[in-house]
């Protein structure tokens, strides 16, 4: 009834189950924990990879961030040799009031307020509020974007007369930057 596998012998079984134990033992002990390690390393290498891909990125919006804060200090520094001194200020204003005259608005309120001081600038802002045909509004507001950089038009609020209803009435507020004479050094705050 026992009759061995054709083909073979006892002496054959001796050889295969020691190959056999050896094969799943190599399996077992060395193919599979290789294989854990080397996908372990892949995901190391692919997380790696990331970051560089990450990093150059970033490399890229610090550069340009970098480009665009040299800008701006080139701006800033144009601006400060640019700012009128503190004693040209009542010319500077008077130059804002002709400006308004010579486009026929008429002016009901010219008012400078107290001056805001920055580490290199004086900012002092002014409200005109103001009143005239919207031709005439429209040329001193386009006068005023002609004037030089140091002075900002910070709001305009325009509304039609309710008197008449062809003019318009408003309020216009600018800003005048002019050298911080506190700065001691400052060549731009000492003409």
């Amino acid at each position: 009834m026992n009759q061995p596998i054709a083909g073979t012998n006892k002496n054959s079984w001796i050889v295969i189950l020691p190959v056999a134990a050896v094969a799943v033992a190599f399996v077992v002990w060395y193919y599979l924990p290789g294989m854990r390690a080397i996908a372990e390393l892949r995901d190391q290498i692919r997380a790696k990879q990331d970051f560089v891909a990450d990093s150059e990125k970033s490399g890229k919006a610090l550069r340009a961030a970098k480009m665009e804060m040299d800008t701006t200090i080139a701006y800033v520094a144009h601006c400060r040799l640019q700012a009128p001194s503190e004693k040209e200020l009542g010319g500077i204003l008077a130059m804002i009031h002709d400006s308004a005259n010579k486009a026929k608005v008429r002016i009901t309120r010219f008012d400078p307020q107290p001056a805001t001081a920055y580490e290199k600038l004086r900012r002092v802002p002014v409200s005109i509020s103001l009143g005239g045909r919207f031709g005439q509004i429209h040329q001193f507001l386009r006068t005023l974007e002609e004037m030089p950089s140091y002075i900002w038009i910070a709001s305009v609020k325009l509304d039609v007369d309710k008197k008449n209803g062809r003019d318009i009435v408003g309020e216009v507020v600018l800003v005048v930057f002019i050298g911080n004479s506190d700065i001691s050094g400052c060549t731009v705050c000492s003409n």
